[in-house]
């Protein structure tokens, strides 16, 4: 198949739901302001593709914990689904097999992109505690998300080939 042309890709946010927001303050594990400016981020994310409704679906949620004393402590985290509608995604992204899309990666990258920096706006709306909205979040490269990705859903379908045999 011809690679698609990303200039002719025509899509919208068409949704965001936030699924969750917590946040628990440090004083309740202890900690002092300055504890937690070693915290670290996490990240889960996916793809779902609706080809019915010619929607990607990106859901994912951001932790940001703290190790303190050889324990993690969940500091806060959200979580939320971006869906995007894409102009015309059958014709443009023709399955090769059913249920599969050739989708091309600038694209995906993109539509991560945007929902990583949702995120980040969801978080500084949603965090109450002011120690919180001090902690810069690192600077996450889609392509290596991307290829994680493509790893593991590589991984799971050698698995369930495997397990059908």
């Amino acid at each position: 198949m011809d690679k698609v042309d990303t200039e002719k890709i025509e899509y919208k946010i068409d949704s965001i739901n936030i699924i969750s927001h917590t946040q628990k303050d440090f004083s309740e594990y202890g900690l002092k302001s300055s504890d937690i400016k070693s915290g670290k981020c996490q990240l889960r994310l996916g793809l779902v593709i609706d080809s019915d409704k010619s929607c990607i679906t990106i859901p994912m949620k951001i932790t940001v914990s703290v190790e303190h004393e050889n324990k993690k402590h969940e500091l806060f985290s959200t979580e939320a689904e971006y869906t995007y509608r894409i102009k015309k995604m059958k014709s443009l992204f023709i399955a090769n097999e059913a249920d599969k899309y050739d989708i091309p990666d600038e694209f995906i990258r993109t539509l991560i992109g945007t929902a990583l920096s949702g995120m980040r706006g969801i978080m500084v709306a949603s965090t109450t505690i002011p120690e919180y909205k001090k902690i810069l979040l690192p600077l996450i490269g889609t392509s290596e998300l991307l290829e994680e990705m493509k790893k593991k859903q590589s991984e799971e379908s050698s698995t369930t080939k495997s397990s059908s045999n």
